[in-house]
Formats: C-alpha cells, sequence, structure tokens
C-alpha cells in the first residue's frame, strides 16, 4: 500500500492568496495537494467526508509500511501535537483488523513513539500561532538571542535577568523591574526631562503631561522622568521607576558636574531638570533617584525611584493648616484630633514653680541647647556677672567706690556704706573750691549784686558794681570796664550856615529823645551850594552869562519853533517860515548846474558811465556790456552754466594706500604697492558734472569702494577703474547717479592720431 502522508491544517493566519504573487499561497496550496494525494489523485473512490474521519484503509499486509510512516512522523514538520495525536488514533483504529500478535507489537510501537511524542520539545515562539492552542504550559526563551527586531510588540530576553517588551520605538520595557506611564504631551518633551501632572485626555483614557516647571509648590504632581522625547500633543510612555539609559548625566545643563552614584532632586531652578545638591526650603525636595553612568549624549543612565518630598499637612491626616502666618505656632486640639497652626497670642502660658535640681537661691541657666544647670547660692550683697560666649555666669562681690577730685574741687562721698557702690542705701555728692573756667565754672567765688555786670579777668569771671543813672559802660582795654556819664554836645556852624540843635536834651548826644537840625544863611557855591537867596543870583554866582541865562528861561513851546540869539543877546522862538526868512532861504525849486558821472575803480573802456540833462534833471546811464571774447562785462545765462562748471585748478594728488577723493582733488595717482588700492568716490548726486582723472604708478587695479563706475562701453555699473597697468588712465564724469567712464587709456594699446 501507499504511504500514509499526514495533511497538516494551514493555520488561519495564512492568507489564501500570497500578496506578493497574486498566486496561492504555498502552505494552502500543498494542504489541498496533500488532500488530493490523499483521495488516490482521482483513482480511487475515497471522499473527503472519509477523510474527515481517517486516513484511507490499509491492508494487514501493509502493517510494516504503517509502523515504518509513524516512525516517520516524528521527523515530519508537524504544526503541533494534537494534530500528530489525532493521526496516531486513527492509525489505532484501523490496526484493529490486524491479527492479536501484530497488533500487540504495534500498540507497544506506537505507545512508544506516543511517549516520544508527549516529551518532544515544544514549538518556539515562532511557532505559536501554528500551535492554536488555548493553554500553553511553558516556553523557554532564547537568552542569547542576537539581531532581536525593534518593531513595537516584541518580546525577547534582554539579555540580563528579564524579558524585554518593545513598548514604543524608543521604550524597552523589562518586566518587572521598570515601570511606566502612557501619557500625552502638553509641551514639547525631551528625554530625560522631570515632567508634571497638567491635566487628562478623557477620550484617550490618558493624562496630559509636560516639563516641570521653575518652583514647582506641590511634589505630588511630579509623574516621572521623560523615557523618550515627545512632540507637542503627541503619546509616549514616562518612566517612574527602573534604570533610564540612552541621555545626558553629566549635569553639564544645571551647571553641575554629576558623578556616578550622585543623589538627583527635582531642580527648582531649571524647567524639567534635576540637581545632585538637595534643594533647601521652602522649595520642594523630591528625590528622583541616582546616578547609575555619568555620561554626555547617549551614553548616561540613571535608577529611577520617586520618592515624593513631604510638605507639613500636605498628606498628614492628624494635620490641618489654615492660613498660615509669620510666627504662627502648631497646637494640638485634642477635641478635633488634628494639629493646627495658631498664633502665638492665643497659646497661654503658666509661670515655672520648680525646677528640679536646684538648691534654695540657685539661679538656673541653659549650659548647652535643652540643658538646664544651676549656679550655687551666693555670699551677701555678690552680684551676678554675664561672661563672654557661653561661660557660665558667676557670683562676683561688689568693688569699692573711688573719687578722683578735679582741678579747685575735692569730692566727698556720703551715704552707708560709703565705699561700696552697690547695694547702698544712699550715694551723696559734694564738693568744695570753685570749678574753673575751661570745666564750665567761674574760677570765683562771686556774689551778686543789682545792676553789676560780669566781666572776664585773666583767669576767671567777675562782678562790677552798678554805675548811676544815665551812666554808660565804657571799655578799659583789659582792665575792668567803667561806667561814665554822657558829655555834652557841641556845634560848628559852616560859611554862612548857623546849625541850631533842638530836642531833649539838647546838649547831650546819648538818651536824647530827639535831634533837630537846622541851618540859616546860603551855603557857598564851593560847598556845593548856590550862594545866593533869588534863581537870577544863583544862576549867576553857577557862572551864566546873558545868553545863557535867557536860554534857562525860555518857556516851553506848544509847536515846533527854531531859537534865534539876537544881537542885543536875547533869544527869540520863532516858527519854520519865519526863521525860514530870518536866515535868507527861498521857498521855490532850484536848478542842478553840475552833476558828476560815476566814476569806477577799473581802467579800460569796456565799461563806461554817462550824464544827460546835467544842468537840469540828470540822468546818469552805467553801461554794463555782455561779457565775450572782446568785451568785460557781466555773463549771460548760458555763459553762466559753461563757467560754472568748469573743473577747480588743483595739483595732482598722489595716493599710496586706499584713499578718498577730496573736495578740489581733480588728478589722482595711484602709487599703493602690493596689493589692489580701493578709492571713495564722491557722491554722484552732489556732483553732476564733475570730471576727475585717475592714473596708475603701480601695477596693480584701482576699484570703487562701491559700484557706481559705469565702463566705457556702458551696461551695468562696476567697481573697476584702472587694470594693474602702470600708465593705465582714465576720465570719470558723474551724471547725478554714477561715475560714467569716458576716457579709458591702458598704456599697452596702440593709439593711433
Amino acid at each position: 500500500m501507499a504511504n500514509v502522508d499526514l495533511t497538516n491544517i494551514t493555520p488561519p493566519r495564512v492568507p489564501l492568496i500570497d500578496q506578493r504573487t497574486g498566486l496561492i499561497s504555498r502552505e494552502w496550496y500543498r494542504f489541498f495537494l496533500n488532500l488530493f494525494q490523499l483521495t488516490g489523485s482521482g483513482q480511487n473512490t475515497t471522499s473527503l467526508t472519509d477523510l474527515q474521519l481517517g486516513p484511507p484503509p490499509t491492508q494487514q499486509e501493509d502493517f510494516t509500511d504503517i509502523i515504518i510512516d509513524i516512525q516517520g512522523l516524528l521527523t515530519q514538520p508537524v504544526a503541533g501535537t494534537p494534530e500528530l495525536q489525532a493521526a496516531l488514533d486513527a492509525v489505532r483504529q484501523e490496526l484493529q483488523t490486524l491479527p492479536p500478535k501484530a497488533v500487540d507489537e504495534l500498540q507497544q510501537q506506537i505507545n512508544n513513539l506516543r511517549q516520544e511524542v508527549q516529551t518532544q520539545r515544544q514549538p518556539e515562539l515562532g511557532s505559536f500561532a501554528a500551535l492554536q492552542q488555548d493553554n500553553l504550559s511553558w516556553t523557554t526563551f532564547d537568552t542569547t538571542a542576537s539581531s532581536v527586531p525593534t518593531a513595537i510588540g516584541t518580546v525577547a530576553w534582554d539579555g540580563g535577568t528579564t524579558l524585554g517588551i518593545q513598548m514604543t520605538a524608543n521604550v524597552l520595557l523589562k518586566v518587572g523591574e521598570a515601570e511606566y506611564i502612557y501619557a500625552k504631551a502638553s509641551a514639547t518633551i525631551t528625554k530625560g526631562q522631570v515632567c508634571y501632572h497638567t491635566g487628562a485626555v478623557g477620550s484617550s483614557g490618558v493624562t496630559t503631561v509636560a516639563p516641570a516647571p521653575i518652583g514647582l509648590a506641590d511634589p505630588n504632581e511630579i509623574v516621572g522622568i521623560a523615557a523618550e522625547s515627545i512632540a507637542l500633543n503627541d503619546f509616549g510612555l514616562i518612566q517612574i521607576s527602573g534604570d533610564l539609559r540612552g541621555f545626558n548625566t553629566t549635569g553639564s545643563s544645571v551647571g553641575e558636574t554629576w558623578a556616578d552614584g550622585d543623589p538627583l532632586y527635582y531642580n527648582p531652578a531649571y524647567v524639567g531638570s534635576m540637581t545632585n545638591v538637595k534643594p533647601s526650603a521652602p522649595n520642594q525636595k523630591t528625590y528622583m533617584g541616582e546616578v547609575v553612568n555619568a555620561g554626555s549624549g547617549g551614553s548616561g543612565s540613571m535608577h529611577i525611584r520617586i520618592t515624593p518630598g513631604s510638605v507639613l499637612g500636605g498628606t498628614d491626616s492628624n494635620v490641618q493648616f489654615g492660613t498660615v502666618n509669620n510666627g504662627d505656632l502648631i497646637q494640638y486640639d485634642s477635641v478635633l484630633q488634628y494639629w493646627k497652626n495658631v498664633a502665638p497670642s492665643s497659646i497661654s502660658i503658666g509661670t515655672a514653680t520648680n525646677l528640679a535640681g536646684g538648691l534654695a537661691g540657685s539661679v538656673p541657666y541653659q549650659t548647652a541647647p535643652g540643658t538646664t544647670t544651676f549656679l550655687n547660692i551666693g555670699t551677701a550683697l555678690q552680684v551676678l556677672k554675664v561672661n563672654a560666649g557661653a561661660t557660665a555666669p558667676e557670683w562676683v562681690s561688689g568693688a569699692a567706690l573711688t573719687k578722683v577730685d578735679d582741678t579747685n574741687v575735692t569730692l566727698t562721698l556720703g551715704g552707708t556704706p560709703a565705699t561700696s557702690l552697690l547695694a547702698a542705701t544712699s550715694l551723696t555728692l559734694g564738693w568744695t573750691g570753685q570749678l574753673g573756667l575751661t570745666r564750665g565754672g567761674t574760677n570765683a567765688s562771686l556774689t551778686a549784686s543789682a545792676g553789676s555786670v560780669v566781666y572776664s579777668t585773666a583767669s576767671a569771671l567777675a562782678l562790677n558794681t552798678a554805675g548811676s543813672t544815665g551812666n554808660w559802660l565804657r571799655s578799659a582795654g583789659t582792665a575792668a570796664p567803667v561806667w561814665t556819664a554822657p558829655a555834652a554836645l557841641t556845634r560848628v556852624n559852616d560859611t554862612n550856615v548857623t546849625l541850631t540843635l533842638g530836642g531833649s536834651a539838647s546838649t547831650a548826644l546819648l538818651n536824647a529823645a530827639s535831634i533837630t537840625a537846622g541851618w540859616t544863611g546860603q551855603l557857598a557855591v564851593s560847598r556845593g551850594g548856590t550862594g545866593a537867596s533869588t534863581q537870577s543870583g544863583a544862576r549867576t554866582n553857577l557862572g551864566a552869562t546873558t545868553v545863557g541865562s535867557n536860554f534857562f528861561t525860555l518857556t516851553n513851546p506848544s509847536a515846533i519853533t527854531f531859537p534865534r540869539i539876537n544881537a542885543d543877546n536875547t533869544v527869540s522862538t520863532l516858527d519854520a517860515a519865519t526863521f525860514r526868512a530870518a536866515i535868507g532861504a527861498g521857498t521855490g525849486n532850484g536848478t542842478v548846474t553840475s552833476v558828476a558821472a560815476l566814476t569806477l575803480g577799473t581802467t579800460g573802456t569796456d565799461l563806461s558811465s554817462t550824464v544827460a540833462n546835467g544842468t537840469t534833471t540828470p540822468v546818469i546811464t552805467l553801461n554794463v556790456p555782455t561779457a565775450s571774447a572782446t568785451n568785460r562785462g557781466a555773463l549771460s545765462s548760458t555763459d553762466w552754466s559753461t563757467f560754472n562748471a568748469k573743473q577747480p585748478v588743483a595739483a595732482p594728488v598722489t595716493q599710496t594706500a586706499n584713499f578718498s577723493v577730496g573736495a578740489s582733488d581733480v588728478w589722482s595717482i595711484n602709487n599703493k604697492s602690493g596689493s589692489s588700492c580701493t578709492v571713495t568716490l564722491p557722491t554722484a548726486s552732489s556732483n553732476t558734472g564733475r570730471v576727475l582723472y585717475f592714473l596708475n604708478y603701480q601695477a596693480q587695479t584701482l576699484v570703487s569702494a562701491s559700484s557706481n563706475v559705469v565702463p566705457l562701453a556702458g551696461g551695468a555699473a562696476t567697481t573697476a577703474i584702472l587694470e594693474a597697468v602702470a600708465g593705465a588712465n582714465a576720465t570719470l564724469v558723474s551724471d547725478g547717479t554714477n561715475w560714467i567712464m569716458t576716457q579709458y587709456d591702458s598704456n599697452n594699446a596702440l593709439q593711433l592720431e
């Protein structure tokens, strides 16, 4: 008979049509081919229904071939043990018709094969789909797998102590060694940044996170550290425990230097950062983990184990704070059964009535924080002395009271006891002698006297005796001042003036109620007066002549008048007509008898002047002809434009370095050696029509500092002026926009006349 050919059922995951070729897939083709062969390749009557019940019937004489085929089943690539078991059961059923002995032998062989099949190594992961098993007892992974794909969903041994699951394109989960949360970025996140909770996306079932901001107050808002970089509004993984590799752990981004094993905390001074310096209050002190490898770029790694910083009253069930004010105290409320903040003024503080360990009269003091001891009682009249620093206080006896006498003063101590300052019942101070002037005293024993005046001697103050009524105090130099009676007031009359004194007392200058001065007579001219009692006499005494006196007494006119001095020395005032008649002036028009022609200050015949009607109505004519080649005169408007465009006269200027053309420069010679020479040309817009000449002494190019030179053949403005040829020369003319090159001689071309 023919060999038994078991047909494996093609797994459901294999498509019927191969997408690459458009033909039936290889697996399904083999399946249908085997079915065709099992039905006799069209040569027997076995149907598909028969095949569903078992293989085609065999003859007894073929059992040897069947045994061989059963043994060969161990080497055939089958989809899984359930199919193989079914095939063996079908073979068993067919062998029921064999002789007992043969059946027993075959049964033993089948049992042996079944045992081998049951202990056969289970298919690898790549065969799971073909197994089609609901329950897989165990699976062994290759611990030295290589070239593991990084496709999301790949599971393989990570080379350490656990499986690795490729969760995203950038994150490999180590099973049991790390934890992550899947979140949405509400801001751009870089791998290794500390992230905090910003909200949630209900439709996506995820929270939103962002890099932790500066000065984050609530430690419970910290979620973890970004296991990968996440763009804004993208999804990614935030790691909350385990090892994180592949980011910078040198601390350079926050101005620090991290080392292996350094602890890392949330950094309140940088966005999304950590620090190896434990933050100080009031900043939160959330512990993020430790540096594993302090490396730059992708070589750094850390171990994450987040311990949120605590906030007093933040999560404690027995602490409840209200608004906290400066100086508040914490008090336990036995009724509410929690600690709360209270103002110091609300605390009742009792008075200690007993401190254990002290004797009667001893003084308690602190030897250290939280440690109290006692200073034994001192002796009578001792005082407590505080020593510097942390030295204990001590009892000391009072020192004797001493005194130092001042100049001319003796101090006397009184009271009981008189020699001790401490515990004295009284202290009485007294002195003898006089306090010196330098100490604020008088240095004298004085007796007050009504009306006396204090004055100083060479060494002390003194009092003089009172003076008489009306006396005045007069200095006597270094001696004591004296009272003096007032002297009588005298007078001396001036020439022609008699002074009369009046008032009470008229003979005394001092204490006078008033002084009235008056005189009689006339003050002489030599004393500033007139020496006369009348106006005419005063004018005469002051030297006035008869005419002068008459001018002095003229009345004010009511109209324009002219003074006339008469032959008899009188003065008259005349109106205009009378004044003209008096001086012989006429009232008609006169005749001009001669007018001189305008005289010019230059010689020649080019300019002339004439006078017409010289004796009647003069007409003076100044002839100024138009200037020409033969005439000197005024320029016409055309000539003015011509002359205005004339070049200034200036000597050539030789340049040995880069230069700018001066306001009066005409010829510029380039004598710069070693490199090209750059010239800054005048602004073309303010130099329309100006002509500039340039000449090379060196075999170096001459170029403009700007692209404002139009070449000789026209076109766009460039910077080129002269070639690198000694003797090359060019002429430039401004058109108000650029400098137009109108002539150029390269000094190496033949010029034809």
